[in-house]
């Protein structure tokens, strides 16, 4: 296949995104082409690999049926098909024993009562709260799809670095201790939409924001926990939960929306609600894969892998998905977005590398730590 150039290389996901697979034929695709590096702007940092003395560059797009396997079981994949993948395998081993032996260290009575709490008074909760974001939801976008043209068929996507994994650690620790990345995630996605909202809204014949909702629903995935009986696996369960949307505000404190984002969140997680989304899941499909996260260059036939990152596909009513991959140290963010939502996908992770951005200094201006 030719190497594309940026724009086709972007046109060349779309159709990846967008068309449906013919399982008759095979339930997954694959397309590969070479070119010089940096021709197709897959590679975010192009230049600093030409520097490392490499002059070509090999694109892979991947997508397989859900049928087969879901992203997080591709890991797998990813890793069993690497040159290090017996040294990863014995890395993510020592893991699971280490939390293993941590699991193996709490008291019975102590698991008796937390098992209790958890899965008869956190279900109750977890259900009802489910429930209530059900039959509440809205979505401030949809006055923006009522265009009959047919732009389901079409994606607009970007890539961007945010920040390397420890930075963006120590900036949760600098917040409270129990700030986690997921919580980061949401409070720059949260951002992200209200600025995209409004510039919707200048652009569109109705300036009033009567219609506007005071929040809208966000669905987090979050990894299951491990008991002492399991192998790592691909545990991913996820749950719905409200945040605050006020595109009307001139500016909103960074701190302020991540502190209430990671309560929120905080208070769902610590319910059985990801763990029920699993089991349901796991009654229609039960697949067993090894999972790792990547925290080092990987190799395929000798040759570094420069640049990882996976797309989200959108369910109907669904106009913009996310995703945050980690590889090489670092955070990369993704963005599938319908278009007639998100016209300008680059610009739209803009926002959240900004609200990162505003996040860090106001945290500086308080010396280095937030309020709990």
């Amino acid at each position: 296949m030719p190497h594309p150039n940026p724009t086709q290389f972007k046109a060349r996901l779309n159709s990846f995104m967008t068309s449906p697979i013919d399982v008759n034929d095979q339930p997954w695709e694959v397309s590969i082409s070479s070119g010089a590096i940096g021709t197709s702007g897959a590679i975010l940092n192009s230049e600093e690999v030409i520097e490392q003395g490499y002059n070509s560059e090999t694109v892979a797009l991947f997508r397989v049926h859900h049928v087969i396997c879901d992203g997080v079981s591709l890991s797998a994949v990813v890793k069993d098909i690497s040159d290090e993948a017996d040294q990863l395998d014995g890395m993510m081993n020592d893991e699971v024993e280490k939390y293993k032996q941590h699991a193996k260290n709490v008291g019975p009575l102590h698991r008796l009562f937390g098992l209790v709490m958890y899965y008869v008074f956190g279900s109750i909760f977890a259900l009802t709260l489910q429930l209530w974001n059900m039959l509440t939801s809205t979505n401030p976008f949809d006055e923006f799809t009522n265009d009959t043209k047919d732009m389901e068929n079409n994606r607009s996507v970007a890539w961007k670095y945010l920040a390397t994994i420890d930075d963006a650690k120590f900036l949760t620790k600098c917040i409270s201790k129990n700030t986690k990345l997921n919580d980061l995630f949401v409070a720059l996605l949260g951002s992200a939409l209200e600025r995209q909202y409004k510039d919707l809204k200048a652009k569109s014949d109705s300036s009033k924001m009567s219609r506007c909702p005071p929040s809208v629903n966000v669905v987090v995935p979050v990894s299951l926990r491990l008991y002492p009986w399991e192998a790592i696996g691909n545990k991913i369960g996820c749950f719905v939960t409200t945040i605050p949307f006020n595109p009307q505000k001139k500016r909103t404190n960074s701190l302020s929306r991540l502190h209430q984002i990671s309560k929120t969140l905080s208070r769902i997680k610590h319910t059985p609600a990801p763990l029920i989304s699993w089991l349901v899941t796991a009654l229609i499909s039960k697949l067993g894969l090894e999972s790792i996260a990547k925290d080092a260059i990987i190799h395929w036939n000798g040759r570094p892998i420069k640049m990882l990152c996976a797309f989200l596909p959108l369910p109907p009513k669904v106009p913009i998905g996310i995703l945050a991959t980690s590889y090489d140290g670092k955070l990369i963010l993704s963005v599938e977005a319908d278009p007639r939502v998100v016209p300008d996908a680059d610009r739209f992770l803009d926002y959240m590398l900004e609200e990162y951005e505003a996040i860090k200094d106001e945290i500086s201006r308080k010396g280095g730590a937030a309020d709990e």
